[in-house]
């Protein structure tokens, strides 16, 4: 589906035996955006790449088991890979240092990534997430919304823990039309391979409060992720 003025075909780059494809357009100092859980960089980022890349080298690529990249089975794929796949890429591109943004999924990884290494970023930009201590009933929960997953049928349960002040069932036809955009044909078990993983995403508070790197973050009140 286009939706955005990004090239029709990206490049691709090998991460750890798993191919990553991404986009790479616009001049200036590097700007890479991270896409959250089960979309993919042009549907997340697209409609921004006009004004961005006119004054950045703006980076987007599609997480593994996402997009165009390669969709591997099993938790052991993801989680800590998906965050190490952002460094590899910008270690392909000779890229030293960049800005960051994620949203979602892809703020965690953001969170994460500034986290762990500093020295790469030089700034931050995190939407629709933060830090969460994960506890053993999320643990719980989020296998149980696994296994919704590979049923085809977890993107409901986890719209409702998401937005617990709103009916997010999808019996409506603007949560049905959200779904089918989001979802579509996507491999039920590479995305509950890919949520299983998230948690390993997480680092530990005490990294997060040494980071030097300047960080902005926006989270509505009523998120379900709000802590």
């Amino acid at each position: 589906m286009a939706c955005s003025p990004l090239p029709d075909k990206g490049e691709y780059f090998v991460s750890d035996d798993v191919k990553i494809h991404f986009y790479d357009v616009g001049e200036g100092p590097a700007l890479i955006l991270l896409h959250g859980f089960a979309m993919t960089g042009e549907l997340q980022w697209g409609g921004m790449v006009d004004s961005l890349a006119s004054n950045y080298r703006v980076i987007i690529p599609d997480h593994r088991g996402h997009g165009e990249s390669d969709k591997p089975i099993g938790k052991s794929y993801y989680g800590r890979h998906m965050v190490d796949d952002v460094v590899r890429l910008m270690d392909y591109l000779e890229i030293q240092e960049a800005r960051l943004a994620g949203m979602s999924m892809g703020g965690f990884m953001t969170v994460a990534l500034t986290s762990l290494y500093p020295d790469r970023f030089s700034c931050g930009f995190v939407g629709a997430a933060g830090w969460r201590d994960l506890t053993q009933e999320d643990a719980l929960l989020n296998e149980f919304d696994a296994k919704l997953f590979e049923k085809g049928e977890g993107f409901d349960v986890l719209n409702r823990r998401l937005n617990p002040e709103r009916d997010t069932s999808g019996s409506n036809w603007i949560g049905k039309f959200f779904f089918n955009l989001v979802i579509g044909d996507q491999d039920p078990m590479v995305l509950a391979s890919v949520y299983r993983g998230m948690s390993e995403t997480i680092v530990r508070l005490e990294d997060i409060q040494a980071s030097e790197v300047p960080m902005m973050t926006v989270i509505g009140d009523q998120d379900g992720l709000l802590v």
